[in-house]
């Protein structure tokens, strides 16, 4: 069995420091299976970064594996981060071009080159076209995945309430949406996030006074959702 893992930050932090793949949640998850672990999670990143890292890398493992069990687990990213084509590859390893993520308000420590467009795309932000845009990509990547026979799960990284409700019955959206929530494998961004899960059950991020309730969790927690996802979800 394969186990692939692709997040945010919320992903690779359990401790103060670089992004790290032990002690996580996706490290206890392949532990418990005996499984090959992959993590490709990235701090700071958009879901456009994960979807198309996480696409090209589990295509290239079924082709290398055609008859293993993938298990692909997901953690979805704020819809408040979007991308640019950067002058410098600033993560070779990624394999992944010159793309560079940013968030609202934060523009990659103020990178010139991309601060001009994250400043325009921030002023213009619409949450109602980025909940259509994160809706339609996580039906189009799981999907692929299905096609692919990679087994998935998917869920909300951040606290739920970052991403403010609209009206799904709209034309525009609503069929993405209806989609979205009857698929058991998408943990719906309304009602389950991880750092809610952690919160809930009293663990507090290590990171609490940088960053308060949008902050990292340690091992314990990382730990102790492994468990829930084992025992209800995989």
């Amino acid at each position: 069995m394969i186990l692939y893992s692709n997040s945010d930050s919320y992903g690779v932090f359990s401790r103060p420091g670089p992004d790290h793949i032990d002690n996580v949640y996706g490290a206890y998850i392949a532990k418990h299976f005996n499984a090959e672990y992959f993590n490709r999670g990235r701090s700071g990143s958009s879901n456009s970064r994960l979807m198309r890292t996480s696409i090209r890398d589990l295509i290239a493992l079924r082709n290398k594996n055609p008859t293993e069990k993938i298990q692909a687990i997901i953690g979805l990213s704020t819809t408040t981060r979007s991308e640019t084509w950067t002058e410098k590859n600033n993560h070779v390893q990624d394999q992944d071009g010159h793309f560079c993520s940013f968030l609202i308000g934060n523009f990659e420590n103020g990178k010139a080159e991309q601060e001009e467009y994250a400043k325009v795309w921030t002023a213009y932000y619409d949450n109602e076209a980025e909940q259509t845009n994160l809706l339609w990509q996580t039906l189009m990547f799981t999907n692929t995945l299905k096609s692919y026979n990679i087994d998935y799960l998917v869920w909300w990284g951040c606290k739920i309430g970052v991403v403010k409700p609209i009206n799904y019955s709209m034309p525009f959206i609503k069929d993405f949406y209806q989609e979205f929530k009857k698929d058991k494998n998408i943990l719906s961004f309304e009602d389950f996030g991880f750092c809610d899960w952690c919160l809930d059950r009293g663990y507090t991020p290590f990171d609490v006074e940088q960053f308060g309730e949008f902050g990292h969790h340690s091992s314990d927690a990382h730990q102790a959702f492994a468990e829930y996802l084992l025992e209800n979800h995989l």
